[in-house]
């Protein structure tokens, strides 16, 4: 009888391996509590060994390491072209890489992306700091799964680059630019 049926997945609903009971279907935890009961051992339910606690951590802390100095080496890249641009470009005319396409060109850059904001670096600054807050905060927090991994390659070059360009605005007072494609007339920018 119907109303048999349905004390009987009632009864079941109140028991500990069970998690719900939808639309008439009863869905069991026995997935969940396997998971529970091999956390404290290495293998998990389909008999691989399992990726999370101390080994998560460390591989987290590895790949925290690695973006970090992967920005470090952006950072030191950027400002080496910088003072090679400001060695050899600035005072000069510009040097042609591609006839009509693309020059190396100095120009210093008291603005923003396309010379928006001019001398306004405090503007930038308070900017740049709130861009390194949310990566810090948001890049251990990412998944680590492969498909993730040029999202974040492009927040640590939104990283690197906005620490290169403070840096200049700090010491400089401008954001060193040179590389200029003149083919389509696009702003000239830098490596950051």
């Amino acid at each position: 009888p119907a109303g048999q049926d349905r004390k009987n997945i009632g009864d079941l609903r109140d028991s500990p391996g069970i998690i719900s009971w939808e639309n008439g279907k009863v869905y069991e935890k026995a997935r969940e509590r396997q998971s529970v009961v091999d956390a404290g051992t290495e293998k998990g339910h389909n008999g691989k060994k399992m990726g999370r606690g101390p080994r998560k951590r460390r591989t987290g802390m590895k790949q925290g390491i690695k973006a970090f100095i992967g920005c470090l080496l952006l950072v030191v890249l950027d400002q080496f072209t910088k003072v090679l641009a400001l060695q050899n470009l600035k005072g000069q005319e510009p040097i042609t890489i591609i006839p009509d396409v693309f020059q190396l060109l100095y120009v210093e850059n008291r603005g923003a992306a396309f010379g928006i904001l001019q001398n306004k670096q405090w503007v930038f600054l308070i900017i740049t700091a709130i861009v390194l807050a949310a990566l810090i905060w948001a890049l251990p927090r990412m998944s680590r799964e492969r498909h993730f991994l040029p999202l974040r390659l492009c927040l640590c070059f939104i990283g690197a680059g906005a620490v290169g360009n403070m840096i200049d605005r700090i010491f400089r007072g401008y954001v060193v630019d040179f590389f200029y494609f003149k083919l389509i007339d696009f702003p000239v920018f830098n490596v950051a």
